[in-house]
């Protein structure tokens, strides 16, 4: 009951306080998306292809991926191992070959540390999950109604994929929502989109909001709080800010600092002192 009640007050407060700062960040994700320009992210290979089953199949290679570094050379990798069409090459079963002879212990150009045979442990994996008797169903089918959670699992017991809840969420953000870099492919409400979590967006998310405590909040109920449109445009403000910061860094931090020092004494500040304080969007 009393953890209810803190709860509680704690949120009236942090939507009384943060009522300027939230509608800023709309226009930060609004203006954000309407330029057109995000990080290269490794789903990006799936650009390469027109038809929707090589999409499917590029985009899910992602997982095998480094996503901190030297992702236009792994894609570069990934296309050219997996051919012209990467449906026909999954469904004929090419990507055994991979886990064969000398070359599974290849590593593949880019990554530190992704072998050919867990390449291939990948999508025999993934096989498996698409076959039904001798049909080999699209991913769009099999994961219209389960996310990549079982699939993940599954690898993550083989070998290691670093940061693999994050991949997994920006992977089915891709497939599943049609905005920003969203590519529509696995239709859903967006409503059940999660926003990717790793720890730089819950550090992020912790300045903003610096009384969220996983014990009272789960990390969605959090973002929730900031009023978006959608859950997942918390990652893209997170994107925004990034970047914001990096063209405006002393604007960005003078802001973190009033903001932070205003929440931490409880101060409630009028319209214009926000005005005063808030970075111009311009990117």
């Amino acid at each position: 009951m009393y953890i209810d009640i803190a709860k509680k007050v704690r949120e009236e407060f942090f939507l009384e306080f943060s009522i300027y700062h939230r509608a800023w960040l709309h226009e930060l994700v609004e203006k954000y998306k309407e330029r057109g320009m995000y990080p290269v992210f490794p789903t990006q290979i799936g650009d390469y292809y027109a038809d929707p089953k090589d999409k499917d199949i590029a985009i899910l290679s992602a997982l095998c991926m480094d996503w901190d570094g030297r992702e236009l050379e792994q894609i570069a990798s990934m296309r050219g191992l997996m051919g012209a069409s990467p449906w026909e090459w999954f469904t004929r079963r090419e990507f055994v070959i991979l886990s064969t002879g000398r070359v599974m212990n290849t590593v593949m150009d880019g990554s530190r540390d992704r072998r050919y045979w867990e390449i291939a442990k990948l999508f025999d994996i993934l096989y498996d999950i698409c076959r039904i008797g001798t049909e080999i169903r699209r991913p769009s089918e099999v994961f219209r109604r389960m996310t990549l959670g079982g699939l993940c699992d599954r690898c993550a017991d083989i070998f290691h994929i670093s940061h693999v809840e994050y991949k997994r969420d920006v992977i089915e953000l891709v497939f599943r929502s049609s905005d920003a870099i969203g590519r529509g492919l696995w239709p859903i409400s967006r409503h059940g989109i999660r926003c990717p979590r790793m720890g730089k967006v819950s550090t992020y998310l912790r300045t903003w909001f610096p009384d969220w405590k996983d014990a009272m909040w789960t990390f969605e109920e959090a973002v929730r709080l900031f009023g978006l449109e959608n859950d997942y445009d918390f990652f893209y403000a997170y994107l925004a800010h990034k970047e914001l910061g990096e063209l405006h860094p002393l604007e960005c931090s003078r802001y973190a600092g009033a903001y932070q020092a205003w929440f931490g004494k409880q101060l409630l500040k009028p319209k214009y002192r926000w005005q005063g304080v808030l970075p111009e969007i311009e990117f």
